[in-house]
């Protein structure tokens, strides 16, 4: 049964420290490419902070011996969790925190219990989290995400007449089936495919992304308008181009906060990451989630609970439907209206956030 979070209060007591409070945010930076998601996640933080003293690289947590600091510990953990639990010089906010499956077992052993017990109730992005955590005796409840919260700064009262697909889902081609049924369409509508995989991919016009491409269309034109399709910008969060042509946090962060600022203007957002679709119900910009039939659990476990903030499209392998109440194709006059049960979740992680900087 889902928590009430309007009930839930955090209680921190740090130890007392005759030292000038520092803020840090969390960062990620653990292989070749950047998901800019990251810091749109650390944007969202980054609000409630008096200042911003420095980063904390969330995959190195157990190592920082720098000055004590206040952490919004929101976000997906984590790729190295030989690494956890955080150092005692990090003071802690859990919210928003997401513990995969396939690092849970890791991550909580007798020392990460006890850890994570000091510090709860613990906030969770997700159902899975939540129960997982309590499975352990830890008080947890569902809090949403944080990215819910930038529309107290982003949101914005105009609109264009832009459509975003950013990362939308697409069928796995692993199956010889799904190869074979996009080569016809491939052939039979050669030009639209190539013009539009050149807006999707850029010039990396291969025959997996000329296929990729074709099955795009065929899906998707399926409950959306294709003037929408060809008209829309296509934007990816996780490439080496974040991590290439934006060298520090203070760069990434601004990039995070240029896509925001896009997205709180949209007429339409298409997605599949969250953190993109997260945003946009916090700014009022129309948004619908995409998500493959058959996720992997791996990947599917990040969603319960906050699928249902959505308006959702399931794709599949050769179709899409609409997972909510909507009569006919979208297009550009009829575009779906956002649900509003996450407001409540935004107005109370502000608030904790909000308790959370008040200098002791």
């Amino acid at each position: 049964m889902q928590k009430d979070v309007l009930n839930i209060r955090i209680n921190i007591t740090p130890k007392k420290l005759n030292v000038y409070m520092k803020y840090k945010l969390l960062y990620v930076d653990c292989g070749s490419e950047v998901n800019i998601g990251d810091y749109i996640q650390a944007l969202a933080s980054s609000q409630f902070l008096p200042h911003i003293d420095g980063y904390v690289n969330r995959e190195e947590l157990n190592r920082y011996d720098g000055s004590p600091c206040k952490v919004i510990m929101n976000g997906w953990y984590m790729f190295q969790p030989e690494n956890w639990p955080p150092s005692s010089k990090i003071i802690p906010l859990f919210v928003a925190f997401h513990l995969n499956v396939m690092v849970m077992n890791k991550m909580l052993g007798t020392k990460s219990v006890h850890y994570l017990k000091e510090y709860a109730p613990i906030g969770c992005r997700d159902y899975h989290t939540m129960k997982l955590l309590e499975s352990k005796g830890i008080k947890a409840y569902f809090s949403a995400c944080m990215t819910l919260t930038l529309g107290k700064t982003y949101a914005s009262k105009e609109k264009d007449n832009t459509y975003y697909f950013v990362d939308p889902a697409i069928p796995s081609f692993k199956s010889p089936f799904i190869v074979v049924r996009y080569v016809k369409d491939l052939l039979s509508q050669y030009g639209e495919v190539v013009e539009l995989c050149g807006k999707i991919f850029g010039r990396k016009r291969s025959l997996k992304n000329l296929l990729k491409t074709a099955a795009f269309i065929h899906i998707y034109s399926k409950v959306i308008d294709k003037s929408i399709l060809t008209d829309a910008v296509f934007i990816t969060h996780q490439s080496t181009h974040y991590k290439d042509a934006f060298s520090t946090h203070e760069s990434r962060l601004a990039e995070a906060e240029r896509l925001v600022k896009l997205y709180s203007k949209a007429k339409l957002v298409v997605t599949s990451r969250i953190h993109c679709a997260l945003p946009c119900l916090g700014m009022n910009t129309p948004v619908v989630f995409t998500e493959r039939e058959g996720e992997e659990i791996n990947s599917a476990c990040r969603f319960e609970g906050l699928r249902e903030l959505f308006n959702v499209m399931s794709v599949g392998k050769t179709k899409s439907k609409l997972m909510f109440e909507f009569s006919g194709k979208i297009s550009k006059s009829t575009i779906p209206q956002n649900k509003s049960t996450w407001m409540p979740y935004a107005e109370k992680l502000s608030q904790l956030c909000r308790d959370f900087v008040k200098e002791e």
